[in-house]
């Protein structure tokens, strides 16, 4: 997908071009948290050539990926460099964002509890590395005339522009580095920034927000903000990570400026990629949501989830990391152990009774407002 870098009403423009047959409808995909945890850091590390091969991770589902036009997800790591670590303090190698970008994704939302890990160079240099590999980002910035210029991040699709807008509920109480930015929830603030980004000409807003109380479904202060300034301001679409959990997806019917529009909110998409394996947090759920022009306005058109679970293959001492589609496994396409199996079985079961009374279905549920 080729990128041009517009300045529009000095906010942040990224262009991405596409076949005029499909101008009607616009695809996105969001994927929840990737987080590069010690063991997975060195999982496929070779010490003969100073590499690390992730080239597993995201195999399976680049078909997905690949096949919408923007596909955004969430980085819970810095790429600060050496030394490299997981939890508590974050720093994956490079060949992160690399893989990523490989696999089809477009957009990197950075604003997260482990932003600030590696204080300034942290968070300097995970943007430097993420435009090194032809990715954008959203949610931290190297200063505040950055942050002026660059946010909201307006995106241009297929001559519809798009507003995506990053949030996080906090830093772990690490401060933010000056002259660094980290995006904070702030309803003022958020306000004034859905404004802004109307003002950019945005005729359809996306939050992706980084809140909630991890592992658990109770939705937090902060996710219940978003949600309300959202509806407050005609947002379109919020999505969620943190929780490391699946928790629920709502539709709320929203009036806006004489016109009725439905308000998508996914809570928490659960882990992409980690090495968590309690409960739960070994499967996570891709989001792809379609928007189409009806009249003057770009509205939801359809939007379905995607089930995923990472399998960990050990073979000679060493562990590979595998994103697979919960249908592929299902299916038989990707054969794994009957014990891997019953362990995946059980949070796909789990995550489908949470999202049983969503609105979304594993196939496409369409929308008439």
């Amino acid at each position: 997908m080729n990128r041009v870098f517009l300045p529009i009403l000095c906010l942040f423009t990224a262009s991405f071009q596409s076949n005029a047959q499909d101008s009607i409808v616009i695809s996105f995909l969001f994927g929840g948290d990737v987080m590069t945890h010690e063991t997975q850091i060195f999982s496929t590390y070779d010490s003969k050539t100073n590499t690390f091969d992730y080239s597993t991770w995201f195999h399976h589902i680049k078909d997905i990926v690949s096949e919408v036009d923007v596909a955004i997800v969430n980085l819970e790591t810095t790429l600060a460099g050496k030394p490299y670590s997981g939890y508590p303090r974050f720093s994956g190698p490079d060949t992160v964002a690399y893989e990523l970008r490989q696999a089809g994704f477009d957009v990197i939302a950075t604003a997260n509890n482990h932003s600030c890990d590696r204080g300034k160079k942290g968070i300097v240099r995970t943007i430097e590395q993420l435009e090194r590999f032809g990715l954008t980002h959203v949610g931290t910035y190297r200063d505040s005339n950055e942050h002026l210029n660059e946010f909201p991040l307006i995106l241009e699709v297929k001559g519809a522009k798009i507003a995506l807008l990053n949030y996080t509920y906090g830093t772990n109480g690490l401060p933010i580095p000056k002259p660094t930015v980290v995006n904070l929830i702030d309803t003022t603030q958020i306000a004034k920034d859905i404004k802004k980004a109307r003002q950019s000409g945005a005729e359809f807003i996306i939050i992706f927000m980084h809140a909630g109380k991890e592992y658990v479904q109770e939705l937090s202060r902060h996710q219940k903000m978003v949600v309300e300034v959202g509806k407050r301001y005609g947002v379109d679409l919020i999505v969620g990570a943190h929780p490391h959990v699946v928790q629920k997806i709502d539709t709320i019917p929203i009036e806006w400026q004489g016109h009725n529009k439905t308000l998508l909110v996914a809570y928490s998409l659960g882990n992409l990629i980690s090495n968590q394996r309690f409960k739960f947090t070994d499967g996570g759920i891709l989001l792809r949501v379609d928007i189409k022009k009806v009249g003057e306005h770009w509205k939801l058109y359809r939007a379905k989830y995607i089930h995923t679970w990472v399998y960990i293959e050990k073979s000679n001492g060493k562990k590979r990391y595998w994103v697979v589609p919960a249908e592929k496994i299902i299916s038989g396409e990707v054969k794994i152990p009957e014990t891997d199996y019953n362990k995946f079985y059980k949070t796909y079961q789990h995550n489908e009774l949470i999202l049983e009374s969503s609105p979304l279905k594993q196939e496409f549920r369409y929308f008439t407002n």
